[in-house]
Formats: C-alpha cells, structure tokens, sequence
C-alpha cells in the first residue's frame, strides 16, 4: 500500500475564487429566481371605495381622541397613522394594487385649507377615498390612493 501524497495548501484570506455552495462571492445570498410578466390587465378584484374610507374614518377616530394639538407630536403621528391605515387597507386583498396613504393634520385657527391632489392613472381601475375628522383645535384628513400595477 502506497500512501497518497497530498500537497498542503496554506489557507490565505486572500483567496477569491473559493465560494461557499450557499453564497455568492460578495457574502450576499443567491439572487432570487425571476419569473416572466402575466400580462394581466384586469385586476381580479375592485376598488373598495366605502370599505376604505370606513377604515380611513376608524383609524381616525380611535387614534386622535386627545383634544389638543401640538406641532411636533402631530408630524409623527401623521406618519403612524398613515402606516396604519396603509396596513388595514392591505387586508382587503386588492392583489395587484399599489398604495398610496397620505395623512395631514392641522391646526384649527378659524383658516381655511384645501387639500387637492392630481394623478395620473386609469380610470377603470384606479381611484382614491378620503376622509375628514374635525376637532375643536384641529382637523385630520386622511387619503387613500390605489392603481392597479399591470
């Protein structure tokens, strides 16, 4: 029996051409496999228009129960409250549909404010809900844009 020779090599960490079977040489993970478009046009469900802005007029009145305003308290909770919404809004199951949720808070000085939006989409599909909560010292206008994303 003849031993096998076996040559050493030394391990440098300046080696790039060993990968590990799990990742790529960069340490990320393996790419995600990409499948061809469906070239769907229609969506399989409809637009929500009640059901969203029921949940628009929900999240805000459970969430803005204190009567006072504060600038700096009122800017983050516009951020939470559209994250809220947004999330609910995502439970219909409206598969295909990209969401837009907007949330403005202002104080009630006996100004008045309009709050308009432009887009551009189709109008088969595509649409939005609203909704404004009046307070003594502050109003809420909450929004809701969905398009369908072919």
């Amino acid at each position: 029996m003849c031993p096998v020779l076996q040559a050493k090599h030394p391990k440098s960490h300046h080696d790039h051409d060993r990968q590990s079977v799990g990742k790529q040489s960069d340490g990320h993970a393996p790419s995600l496999v990409e499948y061809e478009n469906t070239y769907k046009l229609e969506p399989d469900s409809r637009f929500h228009e009640t059901q969203i802005r029921e949940i628009i007029a929900k999240v805000l009145k459970e969430n803005l129960t204190d009567n006072s305003y504060d600038a700096r308290v009122m800017s983050h909770r516009c951020l939470e409250l559209s994250e809220i919404i947004k999330e609910r809004v995502k439970l219909l199951d409206m598969h295909r549909f990209k969401i837009v949720c907007m949330v403005i808070i202002g104080q009630n000085s006996e100004q008045s404010m309009m709050v308009s939006s432009r887009c551009l989409w189709n109008f088969a599909h595509d649409n939005f809900a609203s909704f404004t909560l009046k307070k003594e010292l502050y109003y809420a206008v909450g929004m809701v844009f969905v398009t369908y994303a072919e």
